[in-house]
């Protein structure tokens, strides 16, 4: 399902690796609210870096919901080439002191596309519900990043540059997830109250509350209380649709050992 070819630069030698590397990045992307988003100026075109919100699509490529009358939207409608990076940042309680230079991190590099579907607007508000508030403002509209390639950078020597297609889930495989969504989210939520509860403390370390799940990828899903969203991670990708039902009962039953 995904091409493990890697381009240039030092790092990792066997196959295995560099998929396990491009699966960080991607699911690094996944699990990232936030992001730095670097355009080119309209008038000088230095690079231009800002603070976005964000999303993924089922395919893992990055989704952004951006005014025009913000700087970095002015940029794109001159000059869509853009990069975006996120980064692994420590949590507030995590006091090992590590050197920031040896978390993961990933620039995704390529060009801003308006997209208007309703999946791409579903995707990005499920993971971000605050955004509804003002997503339907005429000067906010949605955009994919098209990616290029993808810089990930996992401490020092563990350093490569992907093509997209070693990174983002192929498009064929994305839409049986795409046409199956919807129906999974209102399974889960109409008859599996109990698991996502179970999912969110035992397996996420999240308070108590009404827990339900708001969107799902091969990678994880999304869950919410009303009040916080975050990221589930799947135990592994998974290469199916079908293969969603086995994925949760597998965490529900490791949430319930003692």
């Amino acid at each position: 399902m995904i091409n493990s070819e890697a381009m240039h630069e030092k790092g990792p030698g066997p196959d295995d690796d560099l998929a396990h590397l491009s699966l960080k990045a991607r699911r690094l992307l996944r699990a990232s609210k936030t992001g730095s988003l670097a355009t080119l100026t309209r008038d000088t075109g230095h690079p231009y870096a800002s603070f976005v919100t964000l999303a993924t699509a089922i395919d893992g490529r990055p989704l952004l919901l951006i005014s025009r009358l913000a700087q970095h939207t002015l940029n794109i409608e001159t000059d869509p080439k853009v990069s975006l990076m996120v980064y692994d940042a420590p949590s507030v309680d995590d006091a090992t002191g590590d050197d920031p230079l040896t978390r993961l991190r990933a620039t995704v590099i390529g060009t801003a596309v308006k997209d208007t579907s309703d999946a791409v607007k579903r995707r990005y508000l499920a993971r971000n519900p605050e955004a509804s508030m003002y997503a339907g403002f005429g000067d906010f509209s949605f955009y994919r990043i098209e990616p290029d390639t993808v810089h990930v950078v996992a401490g020092f020597g563990a350093i490569r540059t992907f093509p997209a297609k070693a990174v983002f889930i192929e498009k064929k495989h994305a839409m049986s997830f795409e046409e199956g969504e919807a129906g999974a989210v209102d399974h889960m939520n109409e008859d599996h109250l109990d698991a996502l509860a179970l999912y969110a403390t035992c397996l996420l370390g999240e308070a108590e509350g009404d827990w339900r799940i708001t969107a799902c990828d091969p990678d994880g899903a999304d869950l919410t209380n009303g009040e916080k969203t975050v990221r589930l991670p799947f135990p592994e990708t998974a290469s199916a649709f079908s293969q969603l039902r086995h994925i949760f009962k597998r965490m529900s039953d490791a949430a319930r050992q003692p």
